[in-house]
C-alpha cells in the first residue's frame, strides 16, 4: 500500500471513531518515514484494543453489579429444586439475551449520542465505570451502571461542555426520574391483585 493511501485510511479511522479536527489534520499531514507510519498505526491498534479491553471490564463490573441483586430478588420466587448457584446462572444468561437484544441499543446510544470520543476517551470513560461499578459491586452498594457510564462519558469533555449533546443526558435523565416512581406503581398494583 502507498503511503498515500495508508494515510487516507488512517483519516477515515480516526474520522469514524470520532477524532477531533487536529487529529485528523495530523494523520493526514505526511509521514516523515515509513517506520513513523507504521509506529502510528501500531499505536491507534494499542489504543482501539485497550479499548475494547476495558469494554469488556465494564461489562464485567456491570454483571457482578447487577446480578446479585436480581438473584436476592428472585430468591424469594425459587422454584421448587433449584438452587441459588441455578438462579445465578439463569439470572446470567438473562442479563447476556436482554444485553445482546435489548442493551445494545442503549449502549450505542451512549457510545455515539452522549458525546462524540476519541478511543482515548472512550478507553478513559469505560475504566472509570468499570472501576466505579466494580468498587461499588464489592461494597454492595447500590449503583446503575448506565448512571455511572453516562457520568465519565460527559467527564470525557472536560471542561468543554458545548461537546455534550443535551438533549440526550437530557433523555436518560427523565429516564432515571420516571423509572423509579413507575417501578412502584407497577409493584403495588401486583401487590393488590397478587395478595
Amino acid at each position: 500500500m502507498t503511503p498515500r493511501r495508508v494515510l487516507a485510511s488512517q483519516s477515515a479511522v480516526l474520522v469514524n471513531a470520532g477524532a477531533t479536527e487536529p487529529e485528523v489534520q495530523r494523520a493526514a499531514a505526511p509521514a516523515p518515514a515509513a517506520g513513523a507510519e507504521q509506529a502510528s498505526a501500531g499505536r491507534m491498534s494499542s489504543v482501539s484494543i485497550a479499548h475494547w479491553a476495558t469494554s469488556g471490564l465494564t461489562s464485567f463490573a456491570h454483571g457482578m453489579n447487577d446480578a446479585p441483586k436480581i438473584v436476592a430478588i428472585g430468591s424469594f420466587a425459587l422454584v421448587s429444586g433449584m438452587t441459588t448457584t441455578h438462579l445465578l446462572v439463569a439470572v446470567t444468561l438473562a442479563m447476556a439475551v436482554g444485553g445482546l437484544l435489548v442493551g445494545r441499543r442503549v449502549a450505542e446510544r451512549m457510545a455515539n449520542d452522549v458525546i462524540k470520543m476519541t478511543h482515548v476517551e472512550g478507553f478513559t470513560a469505560n475504566l472509570t465505570t468499570a472501576a466505579l461499578v466494580g468498587v461499588g459491586a464489592f461494597q454492595g452498594l447500590p449503583m446503575s451502571t448506565t448512571q455511572v457510564s453516562i457520568g465519565a462519558i460527559s467527564g470525557t469533555a472536560g471542561t468543554d461542555l458545548s461537546r455534550i449533546k443535551k438533549k440526550t443526558v437530557r433523555d436518560f435523565a427523565v429516564a432515571w426520574l420516571v423509572t423509579p416512581p413507575f417501578s412502584a406503581a407497577v409493584a403495588a398494583v401486583a401487590y393488590l391483585l397478587l395478595r
